[in-house]
Formats: structure tokens, sequence, C-alpha cells
């Protein structure tokens, strides 16, 4: 009888190779990945210029609102005032109409060389070359009801005779504080033509 020879591996100590162990279920994330973000949109041209003319569109609402909210007031004058500004203007008064300058009643009326100038009832007779100051005054500016410029004021006329159916005066206008030009010309009435001199 033959004896078998059964062969022991772990009386060799070897060890057989493992089987390799099956990686288990993998675990998904339980929330979704998050979209990618929008792309950019594209810059539209017009948009600048949208903004430019809805800025330009207020600013002339503003103008005109202000054009039709804006008061001179006229009232008396601060005593012991000086006036060391003044602007000047070649100006035409219409012969035989009653202006108002200021708080001021005028007319004047030509008569040959002579000129009679009436200021609140009170008249003159002026020749080519007179002067006349008119009485002082103060002035204050509003827009939407507030106060933007406060000045008194007072005018001096020359006459400078009859042209064209209108007596010519050099007309000088002295203020208490410096005022832009435009301001000055906001006391002369409109049937006064007036051109800075």
């Amino acid at each position: 009888m033959t004896d078998e020879h059964v062969h022991d591996d772990a009386a060799d100590g070897a060890v057989p190779p493992a089987t390799p162990a099956q990686p288990g279920p993998v675990e998904q994330p339980t929330t979704p990945p998050p979209p990618p973000p929008p792309a950019p949109e594209p810059v539209k041209k017009g948009g600048k210029k949208r903004v430019v003319l809805g800025v330009l569109g207020l600013l002339l609402l503003l103008a005109v609102a202000a054009v039709f909210t804006l008061d001179v007031e006229i009232g008396s004058p601060t005593p012991g005032t000086i006036y060391p500004y003044m602007t000047t203007y070649n100006a035409w008064f219409p012969d035989g109409e009653p202006v108002t300058v200021g708080n001021a009643r005028m007319m004047v009326l030509s008569y040959d060389n002579e000129l009679i100038l009436d200021v609140n009832g009170n008249r003159e007779k002026l020749v080519v070359g007179d002067e006349k100051e008119v009485a002082e005054h103060h002035a204050s500016m509003k827009v939407f009801g507030v106060t933007l410029l406060s000045t008194d004021f007072k005018m001096l006329m020359k006459y400078r005779g009859l042209v064209e159916g209108k007596e010519n005066f050099f007309l000088s206008v002295k203020t208490s504080r410096q005022v832009p030009e435009f301001v000055v010309g906001l006391l002369l009435p409109k049937e006064i033509q007036a051109q800075p001199a």
C-alpha cells in the first residue's frame, strides 16, 4: 500500500494568498451638486445712453420747475448799507407806459429834449446827460420757497435821449453783495429792454 503524501500548507508555514475583498457599495451624496453659475449677460450698448438721457431729463424737469417757482421779493433796504458792486446796462424804457422796478412804479414821458420822470407820483424833469438815483430796495430770490440770494440794491439812471420811440438810459445797478448778472437782470421788468454795457 502506498502512502499518500498530503501536503499541508499550514505545516509549511506558507499562507495561500487571500482573495481580494470585494468593495462595498459607495454611498452617493444625498444633495445634488449646485447648478453652474449663469453666463454673464452681454452688456447692452444702449444702457449707459439711457441712464445719461434719464439724468439729463430729470435735470431739465428740475430747471423748468425752478423757473416756475422762482420768486423775487422786494422790500425795504437795511439801514447804512454800502454798495460796492455794480452792473451796468444800456436800457430802453417805453415812452408814456408805466413800469415797475422793485416796488417803484415809474413812467417816463419825453417832450422835445426834456424828459419827465415819474417815480411813485414824484415827477422830475431831466435833460440829456442828467442822472437820477432810484430809491434803495432789498431783494430776495427764492426757488422752491428757499431763499437762494438776498441783497440790497439801488439804481442810477443817466438819460441819453429818445431812440426809436423809447427812452434810452445808461443804467447802473449797485448791489450790497456780488450777484450774477442774470440775477440782476431779473430785477428789471420785461417792458425794459436792457443789454449789459
